[in-house]
């Protein structure tokens, strides 16, 4: 039987021609980093870092092939090195040093992207160490092949040192943008780049001819625009920045006669850049935890309008259902009951004997109690002066004040605007914010006094709301309340939710005092 082998993809075909085409591009990249290198910075050394920090690991040894080919080459034209030893020194080790580097520092994949402090912080230390280690491993190979133009070894080693630190801080960042995995490009970036940094560099550049004594101020202004686009653009900004700024100080340095030194300069670099680098990479966390905040609050705001319907939607099938109980009830028991007073009453009109006439009477006036408490209830269910009359006449005279008033409370009543404008539920919800402190009021036994304020504001669209119930307790009570802002009355609590208002009880003056606020929309407006 034949075997068939699976066809290959069109991405698993190109992608051996893409890392051969990117390992081969590598060794060009590094040639032509090296002719542009100066005394101040050796981009090599962070086309070497960065590659090694974002490439697969299987790629290394085609990376290293192809930069000690471009070395070859440079070798054989410049006559470079003396000994084999001055050459393993001087290429296969940087190229140990740095990969050890990048093992070290770069624990998993999502590291790659210097985004917050912490990532920065560790990506710029193994470029340090990097850098530092490559540093000394050059000075041994100049002191063996005695090819050193530095009297002093030590000086050496910081020039080397901060050689490539510079070049690895401006090319690691925007390698990592253009071909790494950061894969972030901004056209507006390059604008605001090009809009500062022109004016920048001719003041840079003009400024030691009129001014030869001030040259280090001329190269702090070069900070301005690098400050800017680190605000702006996070990392990704103030890598190009970097890059532009180490210009416009190589220009500085090669423009002025005076005794600058090439060390100071490369210092200057250094710290501006990993500054400027971590600031960025704060920026950037900054921004992405404000815009996971803004998310999140969101999310948090569209529960929120999912739980105040929800509430609402309660609120309304509890009136619903109060409603329709209230009904049942005033249709089958309360007419049971006045038949049966009726029969009752018939009963008692017949001649019995005096006991008989006494259970008469007895149940006569059971009955009568009977109705009376199921009236009170139907009261309690649903008030029908406030489907009749609205909220003002229900409150004015209805059982809230009947409640108050025969609890032998002196009961107060103000409205102001008109709130018959407002949507029935919301009518509903008004009057059993006051029917619950109502009842907790009598509750309490020792108040003497009820309050209610109403007040409504209608505009165009709109309306507000804000409604105040204040009694009076006693001074035990008003003793235990520990915070100024009590829980409440639950009940209250879930109306006014459902309103999307704000509910606040509190505890003062020996007086409980519930206050609602909140706006709606007026009832033409919704129709």
């Amino acid at each position: 039987m034949e075997r068939v082998l699976p066809a290959l993809s069109d991405t698993e075909l190109r992608r051996p021609l893409r890392e051969a085409l990117w390992v081969l591009g590598y060794g060009v990249a590094w040639t032509l980093g090296f002719l542009v290198s100066t005394h101040y910075w050796f981009l090599p050394a962070g086309l070497r870092f960065a590659c090694l920090w974002y490439a697969p690991r299987r790629l290394w040894s085609w990376l290293a092939l192809s930069e000690f080919a471009a070395i070859v080459v440079i070798v054989l034209q410049t006559e470079g090195y003396r000994t084999w030893t001055g050459f393993a020194l001087g290429v296969i080790a940087p190229w140990v040093v740095h990969a050890a580097m990048v093992l070290l520092a770069l624990r998993k994949p999502a590291d790659r992207i210097p985004d917050t402090p912490w990532r920065m912080a560790r990506m710029l230390l193994a470029m340090l160490a990097a850098a530092t280690t490559t540093a000394a491993v050059l000075t041994l190979m100049s002191t063996i092949e005695a090819s050193s133009t530095f009297a002093d070894p030590l000086l050496q080693l910081l020039s080397f040192a901060i050689g490539d630190f510079i070049g690895m801080l401006i090319v690691v960042p925007i390698w990592l943008q253009l071909g790494g995995p950061a894969r972030w490009r901004n056209p507006r970036l390059f604008y605001e780049l090009l809009l500062l940094f022109v004016p920048i560099l001719a003041i840079v550049t003009l400024w030691p001819v009129l001014r030869p004594h001030a040259v280090l101020y001329a190269a702090l202004l070069a900070l301005v625009p690098m400050v800017f686009m680190v605000f702006r653009h996070g990392w990704q900004g103030g890598g190009w920045t970097l890059a532009a700024t180490s210009v416009a100080v190589y220009t500085l340095g090669n423009t002025v006669s005076e005794p600058v030194t090439r060390e100071l300069m490369q210092l200057f670099l250094a710290i501006v850049g990993a500054v400027t680098l971590m600031l960025g990479a704060s920026v950037t966390a900054l921004r992405r935890a404000r815009d996971a905040l803004s998310d999140r609050n969101a999310a948090l705001a569209a529960q929120a309008l999912e739980l105040r319907g929800l509430s609402a939607r309660l609120v309304r099938a509890q009136e619903d259902e109060q409603r329709r109980i209230a009904q049942e009830l005033q249709g089958e028991l309360e007419q049971g009951m006045t038949a049966l007073g009726t029969r009752l009453g018939m009963l008692a009109r017949t001649p019995l004997e005096p006991a008989q006439m006494a259970a008469v009477d007895s149940l006569r006036g059971l009955t009568q109690d009977i109705h009376a408490s199921m009236r009170d209830v139907l009261v309690h269910l649903r008030p029908v002066a406030l489907d009749r009359h609205g909220l003002q006449q229900a409150l004015h005279a209805g059982p809230v004040r009947d409640l108050v008033t025969d609890a032998g409370l002196h009961y107060q009543l103000l409205i102001e605007g008109d709130p018959a404008g407002l949507d029935p539920d919301v009518q509903a919800a008004l009057y059993r914010i006051c029917q619950e402190a109502a009842t907790d009021c009598v509750r309490r036994q020792r108040s003497s006094r009820f309050d209610v304020e109403l007040r409504v504001e209608t505009t165009a669209q709109q309306q507000g709301v804000r409604l105040r119930v204040e009694y009076d307790v006693e001074a035990a009570i008003a003793a235990r309340a520990s915070t100024p802002d009590e829980t409440g009355l639950p009940r209250t609590r879930d109306r006014v939710l459902a309103l999307g208002g704000v509910y606040h009880c509190r505890h003062e003056s020996f007086a409980i005092r519930h206050e609602v606020s909140f706006v709606t929309v007026r009832r033409d407006e919704t129709r």
